[in-house]
């Protein structure tokens, strides 16, 4: 019996990178299969969280925030905005159009009643407050 060799990440990567292969034809429905990402950068300071996501081509109500202790989700939704006019026809299209989302576990509780965010040039921020822990305590023994 004759062995299929072993392709590793690398050689997968290759398979969908070479411009010769296959593969080529099937990327776009690929891509249209699979949810995308929302690529993100977070910061912290002593008080707050600073996290920012690239959602380009989103309206702003078709953005869901949620957060729940520590965890963050980001949901968004591209809308195909036009549609083709009866005497052209699609040649090419590499847009993602669907459902977007990320998920973020922050080191710490954020307090849900002081978060802000803004949207503006395809780019959501978020401000996260952390939650204050109310201090230590000291504990007598009896």
């Amino acid at each position: 019996m004759t062995q299929m060799p072993r392709i590793g990440s690398s050689g997968i990567n290759e398979f969908f990178n070479d411009l010769t292969s296959p593969s080529l034809l099937l990327r776009p429905f690929i891509n249209k299969l699979m949810a995308e990402d929302i690529p993100v950068e977070v910061k912290e300071d002593l008080q707050s969280y600073t996290i920012e996501a690239e959602i380009p081509g989103v309206k702003k109500e078709d953005i869901r925030i949620s957060v729940d202790g520590n965890f963050l989700s980001i949901a968004a939704e591209v809308k195909r905005a036009s549609e083709t006019a009866p005497n052209e026809r699609g040649f090419c299209s590499e847009r993602f159009y669907g459902a977007m989302s990320r998920g973020l576990q922050l080191p710490t509780n954020v307090d849900p009643s002081k978060c802000a965010a803004a949207y503006e040039n395809g780019v959501l921020k978020l401000t996260l407050p952390k939650m204050s822990n109310g201090g230590g305590r000291l504990i007598t023994i009896n």
